[in-house]
């Protein structure tokens, strides 16, 4: 099998904390997708108010509603399947990678807040709630990146199909496959995938093109790694910076002379 192809990454944005009552925050952007993902916790739970304290982590998602001609649309999520279903990958990729012994009869609330609804919305969500996670401080095995790809075909027979990474609501619409992948970095250049997700309504891919588009998947999630770890490197730095207020207290005072 040939060298996957190196796609292009599209517009990436990374703000940690921007949310001053939460303990940890992250507003990504990946292409036309943006979330924001907030973190409480982790919190005691009383042995009265739950039963079940292996559940650390309660995730919450909220839909974005946007407002056009005067309507109030529901941001194409087609209703509560959808986001039960965000819901569900969130959490069965989330809850392994915490390490509860850290926190016994604890609870982590992950709101996530989808701003601008795309089609790599999933992907958002994920890389999203990994950084806020980091930046609240919870202990997590290894940290998850994740992409999204589309498959089309082409009419060139050398070359019968390309892949789009992050597509577009158009371009998905003409792609013969979407696929969502969530790598979990386990060491310097291991990877170990955690989602494979393929929408079931899309037809099934040749397994010459789902092994193409599986390895760009692994390629761009390394480079998504590279910019999640630059990130949260320019915040550690920011944060070890002496402030003003610092400054002005360690200032030695000068003697005045008469």
């Amino acid at each position: 099998m040939s060298d996957p192809p190196i796609l292009p990454i599209k517009s990436l944005s990374s703000r940690l904390g921007i949310l001053s009552r939460a303990d940890g925050s992250c507003q990504w952007t990946q292409g036309c997708g943006c979330v924001l993902a907030a973190i409480y916790g982790p919190t005691y739970v009383k042995a009265s108010s739950s039963s079940n304290f292996s559940d650390t982590v309660f995730l919450d998602v909220r839909p974005i509603y946007e407002i056009n001609d005067n309507q109030i649309l529901n941001s194409n999520l087609n209703g509560r399947q959808n986001l039960t279903e965000l819901k569900y990958y969130l959490l069965s990729i989330f809850k392994p990678l915490i390490f509860d012994p850290l926190y016994p009869r604890c609870k982590i609330s992950a709101i996530i807040q989808i701003i601008e609804y795309d089609s790599n919305i999933l992907s958002c969500c994920i890389n999203a709630m990994a950084m806020a996670l980091i930046d609240a401080g919870v202990s997590i095995s290894h940290l998850v990146s994740a992409v999204t790809l589309s498959t089309t075909h082409r009419p060139d027979p050398s070359e019968p199909f390309s892949i789009t990474l992050d597509p577009t609501q158009e371009q998905l619409q003409l792609s013969l496959c979407s696929l969502v992948t969530a790598w979990n970095h386990t060491g310097t250049s291991s990877f170990e995938l955690l989602l494979n997700h393929c929408p079931p309504n899309d037809p099934d891919l040749s397994v010459t093109a789902y092994r193409a588009t599986l390895a760009a998947s692994k390629l761009a999630a390394s480079k998504i790694l590279h910019f999640q770890r630059l990130s949260l490197t320019q915040k550690t730095l920011y944060q070890l910076q002496p402030k003003p207020q610092d400054q002005k207290k360690h200032k030695p005072q000068s003697k005045n002379k008469k």
